[in-house]
C-alpha cells in the first residue's frame, strides 16, 4: 500500500475528529516502538501524516494474525486491546478502513471472538471512539498498513 493511501486514511480520521488529534498509530511490529502507558493521564498521540514510506510487518498475514499481536502486548503499551483498525486489499479502492474487534466475553462478544467490518474511512474513528465509549474503554492507537492477501493495522 503506498505511502500516499495511508496518509489520506490517517488525515480521513484526522478531519473526522472532533478533537482533531492524531489517534491511529502505524505498528512497525516492535512492542518497543509501541506508545507506553502514561501516568499524567494525557493521552499518546498516533501516527501523524503524513508519512514518507512504510512497509507493514503485517504484509501477507491475516487479521488474526494482528489480533493475535495486540493481545500479545506488554502490560506497559498503551494500545487498546479491544479494538483496532486495518487497511487491507479493499482500503484503495473502496475507501474503507476495517474495524476490528476481539470479544471480552462479556457485551462484546464470546471471549477472544474476532469481528471485523468494513467502515467507510472517513467516518472510522468515529465509528470506533462510539463502540469505546459504549464500553468506557481508553482510545483506540493500533494502526497499520495493507498488501495483497494481508492485512496491516491502521
Amino acid at each position: 500500500m503506498s505511502a500516499e493511501t495511508i496518509n489520506s486514511k490517517l488525515e480521513q480520521a484526522y478531519i473526522t475528529d472532533e478533537r482533531a488529534a492524531w489517534k491511529l498509530w502505524l505498528v512497525t511490529g516492535d512492542y518497543d516502538d509501541a506508545p507506553k502507558k502514561r501516568t499524567d493521564n494525557r493521552l499518546n498521540e498516533g501516527t501523524a501524516a503524513p508519512i514518507q514510506s512504510f512497509t507493514s510487518p503485517f504484509a501477507g498475514k491475516t487479521i488474526e494474525d494482528a489480533a493475535e499481536w495486540l493481545k500479545n502486548a506488554p502490560e506497559d503499551v498503551d494500545l487498546n486491546r479491544m479494538f483496532f483498525a486495518v487497511l487491507d486489499d479493499r482500503s484503495e479502492s473502496d475507501d474503507t478502513i476495517t474495524l476490528c474487534r476481539i470479544g471480552d466475553g462479556g457485551m462484546e462478544g464470546k471471549k477472544g471472538e474476532l469481528q471485523y467490518f468494513p467502515e467507510e474511512a472517513w467516518g472510522a474513528q468515529i465509528y470506533l471512539e462510539t463502540m469505546m465509549a459504549a464500553l468506557s474503554t481508553t482510545a483506540c492507537r493500533v494502526i497499520n498498513a495493507g498488501s495483497k492477501s494481508g492485512v496491516s493495522l491502521i
